[in-house]
Order: C-alpha cells, then sequence, then structure tokens
C-alpha cells in the first residue's frame, strides 16, 4: 500500500470519528470506517485506482465515499473532512472511549463547557462545572470519574487478540521487504500476555541499518523512529508501537532469550551470568553499532548461540517456556526441578459453555457439536441462558423442555461427541439464581454468572457469587469479573473471599477463552490452583467457529503456572461425573 493510500484511510477514518460526534445516523459511520478498514488492506495504488474509475471495487467503498477519495487526492483536502472539523474538534475523538460517556454526551458537555479533551473534562468532573450540566447527577460524575481513572490505565495498552494480525503482518512484510531468515514476534506477545504496550520483533541480521530502513518503509508504519543502531519504534494508523530489535545472527539465541522475557525474568537472568565471564560484562549495546549480548565466554566475548535452550543451559537452567518468563518464582522452580508441566489444548476433552440458536447464539444444537467434534472434542454443554437476560431470549421453562427435547435428539444422532444440557443461569441481583431449585437439579452441568447490577458495591457483587457458589447445584462460576479487555475493567469483587469459599464449596473458576474477556486473569487463576480450586476452560461460544477460541484460555492457564490435573474439563466424561459434587449422576 502506498503512502497515498495510507493518508486516504486516515482521512476516512477522521471522517467516520467526527460524524459519530456530531451524530450522525450510526450506518454512515460504520460505512466510512468499513471503507477505511478495507482500504487499509488492498495492496494496489489508489491514485491507479482513482484514475481508472476502480475505487468501488474495494469492498465497503461505494460511490459517495469513492467521490470523498477522488476529491482528497486530487485536491490534497476532503471538503467533507474540513466541514466535520468545524463543527467538531478533533480533540473529541479520545472520549470516544470513555464508558458512561457517549457521543451526544461528549457534545453537550463541549458545547455547555467548551472542553475539548481528557484533562479539561476530568478538571470539570472534579470542580463541580460537570454537574451542573443538565442531565449529568453527581451519581452520573462519579462513574465518569472511575471510568477515566481506568481509561487512562488501559490508555497505550491493545488486546493482544488484536494485535495478533499487526504482528503477523509486519513480521511477514518485514521477511520480504528485508531478505531476512529470521524473525520472530517477541516481547509481552510471545509470552501470550492478555494485553501489551507494544508489538515487539526480533530480527537477525549483520547490517541492523538496513533491517531498520526497511522497517520504517513497511505499510503498516506510518511514523518510525530509531531509538539506537540496532532498535526503532514505528507507529501505526491506530497508534499502535511497533518495536523492532536487530541482533547479529550469531547471538539469535540470545536475543530470543532477551527480548522476550519480562524485565524481572530477565534481571535474573544476566544476574546468573555474571559469575560466568572473569571480566565484567559490557552494557549491552553500549558504544556499539551492534547489539553486544548479555552472556559472555572466559575471554569476555559473547557465547555465540543459535537456540535459547542453549543459553538456558549455559546459565545451569532447563529452558523455560515463554509465557512463564515473568520473574514470578520461574527461576527458582527451574533450579529446583519443579518448573509444571503445563496444560496443552490437546488435553481439552470438552466445552461447558457454549450458547445456540436457543438463547443468543447463532447455530443450532447439531451445529455447535458437530463444531466441536471436528475440533477434537469429547462432549459439550449447552450453556444456554436463563430467562432473566430478556436481552439473550433467555429460556424460560417451557422453552427449557423444548431445548431439552432438541439436545436428546442430537445427543442420540451424533456419534463420537456426548451433548450435556448445561445452562449459564443468571445471579439475579440479591444472589438468587434464575431458575427453581428442581428446575436446577435437571442440568448435567451449571455456569452461574453475573450479567447485570454490576453498579452495586463490590461487597454486595462478592456476596452474590458467594451465594451462588453454595447452591448445590451449580458447578462454575462464569467469566467471574465480568472484564472487558480495552472497554471494561473487572468488578470490584473481593476474588481472594470468593476463591476460599469455592475451595470449601468445590465449585469451579470458569477461564473464560473469548480473546477480550480471558477471566480469570493468570493471577487469579493462579491463586486459584494455590487454594485447591479446580478451574474450567470453556469459549462461551455464540456461533460454532468461536469454540475455536479454546487456546486463548488454554494460554492464560499455562501463564497461571496450570497442569492438567488443575482443569475439570481434561477429564473423560466418567471422571467429570465423579468430580462434579462428587458424582451426582446427572451427566
Amino acid at each position: 500500500m502506498s503512502n497515498q493510500n495510507a493518508q486516504v484511510v486516515d482521512v476516512l477514518q477522521a471522517i467516520g470519528d467526527l460524524m459519530e460526534l456530531r451524530g450522525d445516523e450510526s450506518f454512515k459511520v460504520r460505512a466510512y470506517r468499513e471503507a477505511a478498514r478495507q482500504l487499509d488492506q488492498v495492496a494496489e495504488d489508489v491514485v491507479t485506482l482513482n484514475a481508472e474509475d476502480r475505487l468501488t471495487d474495494v469492498k465497503g467503498v461505494g460511490p459517495s465515499i469513492a467521490r470523498t477519495i477522488g476529491e482528497y487526492l486530487e485536491t490534497g483536502q476532503s471538503s467533507q473532512l474540513n466541514q466535520l472539523r468545524e463543527q467538531v474538534p478533533e480533540t473529541l475523538v479520545e472520549l470516544l472511549g470513555l464508558r458512561h460517556f457517549g457521543p451526544s454526551r461528549i457534545v453537550k458537555v463541549h458545547k455547555a463547557l467548551n472542553i475539548s479533551g481528557l484533562d479539561e473534562l476530568e478538571a470539570a468532573a472534579r470542580d463541580g462545572r460537570l454537574v451542573k450540566v443538565p442531565g449529568f447527577g453527581q451519581k452520573t460524575v462519579d462513574a465518569l470519574l472511575v471510568s477515566i481513572e481506568r481509561f487512562r490505565r488501559r490508555r497505550g495498552f491493545v488486546a493482544r487478540y488484536i494485535a495478533e494480525s499487526l504482528a503477523a503482518n509486519v513480521q511477514h512484510s518485514l521477511r520480504q521487504m528485508a531478505d531476512l531468515a529470521q524473525v520472530e514476534i517477541v516481547g509481552g506477545m510471545r509470552r501470550l500476555c492478555d494485553s501489551v504496550r507494544e508489538v515487539a520483533l526480533l530480527a537477525a541480521s549483520d547490517d541492523p541499518a538496513a533491517v531498520l530502513e526497511a522497517f520504517g518503509r513497511l505499510t503498516a508504519i506510518r511514523e518510525m523512529e530509531a531509538e539506537s543502531p540496532y532498535e526503532a519504534v514505528g507507529r501505526t494508523r491506530e497508534r499502535h508501537e511497533v518495536r523492532l530489535y536487530v541482533v547479529p545472527p550469531a547471538l539469535w539465541g540470545q536475543g530470543l532469550v532477551y527480548f522476550t522475557g519480562a524485565e524481572a525474568h530477565v534481571r535474573q537472568l544476566v544476574e546468573r551470568s555474571s559469575p560466568l565471564s572473569p571480566t565484567p560484562s559490557p552494557t549491552v549495546g553500549e558504544g556499539n553499532s551492534a547489539w553486544a549480548g548479555f552472556l559472555f565466554g572466559d575471554n569476555g566475548t559473547a557465547v555465540e548461540t543459535d537456540s535459547e535452550e542453549e543459553v538456558y543451559r549455559q546459565l545451569g537452567l532447563p529452558w523455560i517456556v515463554p509465557e512463564l518468563r515473568e520473574g514470578m518464582g520461574e527461576v527458582e522452580a527451574a533450579l529446583a526441578g519443579t518448573l509444571p508441566s503445563l496444560l496443552t489444548v490437546k488435553n481439552l476433552r470438552g466445552d461447558l459453555h457454549i450458547h445456540t440458536n436457543w438463547s443468543d447464539g447463532r447455530h443450532t444444537v447439531a451445529q455447535m457439536a458437530e463444531k466441536a467434534r471436528s475440533l477434537g472434542l469429547e462432549y459439550v454443554a449447552i450453556a444456554d441462558h436463563s430467562p432473566s437476560l430478556g436481552v439473550a431470549r433467555g429460556l424460560t421453562i417451557e422453552r427449557l423442555a423444548q431445548q431439552r427435547q432438541e439436545i436428546a435428539a442430537a445427543d442420540a444422532a451424533l456419534e463420537g461427541i456426548r451433548i450435556l444440557s448445561g445452562v449459564e443461569v443468571d445471579i439475579r441481583h440479591d444472589g438468587s439464581l434464575d431458575y427453581p431449585e428442581e428446575v436446577m437439579a435437571q442440568f448435567d452441568f451449571v455456569t452461574a454468572s453475573l450479567h447485570s447490577g454490576f453498579q452495586q458495591p463490590g461487597e454486595q457483587l462478592t456476596e452474590r457469587v458467594i451465594q451462588a457458589m453454595r447452591s448445590p447445584h451449580v458447578d462454575a462460576i462464569g467469566h467471574l469479573t465480568g472484564r472487558i479487555l480495552g472497554w471494561r475493567e473487572g468488578l470490584d469483587l473481593d476474588v481472594e473471599r470468593i476463591l476460599h469459599v469455592a475451595a470449601e464449596t468445590g465449585t469451579a473458576m470458569e477461564i473464560n477463552a473469548w480473546p477480550n474477556r480471558l477471566d480469570l486473569n493468570e493471577e487469579h487463576a493462579r491463586r486459584a490452583k494455590e487454594l485447591g480450586v479446580k478451574m474450567v476452560i470453556n469459549t462461551d461460544s455464540h456461533a460454532a467457529d468461536q469454540m475455536e477460541y479454546l487456546h486463548y484460555g488454554v494460554e492464560i492457564a499455562r501463564r497461571a503456572w496450570l497442569e492438567p490435573g488443575d482443569v475439570l474439563n481434561t477429564l473423560p466424561l466418567e471422571a467429570l461425573e465423579d468430580a462434579v459434587r462428587g458424582g451426582r449422576g446427572t451427566l
């Protein structure tokens, strides 16, 4: 994609953002954003497409948007964008990321208080000006302040599942453009963190200047700044940061270790490497045009290694998988020979939380089960919503009976997989569950979840979950904290107390594999393991292809040091029956 393509994409995205703030109809906003997204993936020069009257061949680009593009290419200006800029300051666009503060409120506050940015908005909320604007009571302002605080914390982070395509695109393009044999994704992406501040890549070359120059010419990179002779950081149109390190091919193994690990992990390795050298190790890269490494031999020169395994061996350690390289006890465990035998996707035998078109899913019971079978699973639990979640077409008791008939028929018709009757039952505002006890007792597997009342105090939310866990029919708590990566922080729950009660009641905790949930997170999942609480890893799928998300949950489990024995749905069906509340015989 040419530089002019990138400029056109920016124009279309800006038009969409400002249209939303102006209050235009949502379908118009979506049209410009989709055109920008599609054009961002087009390799052909937009100038050529315009000259040959082929802009509308690009998916999402209709005649009106094509005229906007044509005007910009011919004049360097967009009259539509200029008009929007006169009506809505572009500095307001950032505020679209705040909860409790939609486009209409943004514009209202801007007009009332001349507020154009996050700092000004926060000041007005704190000094009492905002509460005087019609529609802004004190509760709304307080909620907005919490949203601002959380927005600041997550600003600069991007969910890994979103960054994956960018990382793969840069890796592939750089390999081709710079003719590189070795380019790998490193940093938090390789450690499988749920969110990352940047995409980091490592390349091997004896000519780092040429590689950095090629990096700056990639279509995904809009701005680039060299930070050393072998390191540069670039930014994408979405302002995501992409960092590139270049190491000599002879130090490839050292580079993979050094640029993958978290700072605490690398610090421990560097400390272990010091006694191996009779002379002080030089500061990495200081005074050099090439990366100098961190592991040195008797003669003071960097140890040449082409694999990570060799680096760890030189340090007297077994290889430590990237997911564990956080400085959280993994080096000590490696020295003691107690590193965990981590869970893999192949260990999972079932998915106990999937939805169908009986509630808010897209596919039938049979279609979901067929997909699960194709993935090698042995059982699934159909876990459609209970009636309180009306927006998801939760099942009344009458519809539940009809659904069970379909489950039984599909189970009888499909060989090679068992279809269980499950439910995702709503935990009501008072902590009670959405079905009577006699109905709950009929399910094979029950997942209880919070879906509403999120504004309640943390103590009340915690009590709701604990009350649900004390039900003899609840097998697992789904997506405990309710977090949505990049949008919603987790609920203010006393997770430690909840996990202690789960250990007492034998209730499993779900690691929800939906890529923008990943809830429990690794910290909570590791603590659950320490307390003896079992986990289940489920996709929460609402369509058949989403069942492929299981690996995201497994990755969180691996970062939490989980082994197959820590996860219920690694068990064969008969063993699962015994494990769930002492084998109550309904599976």
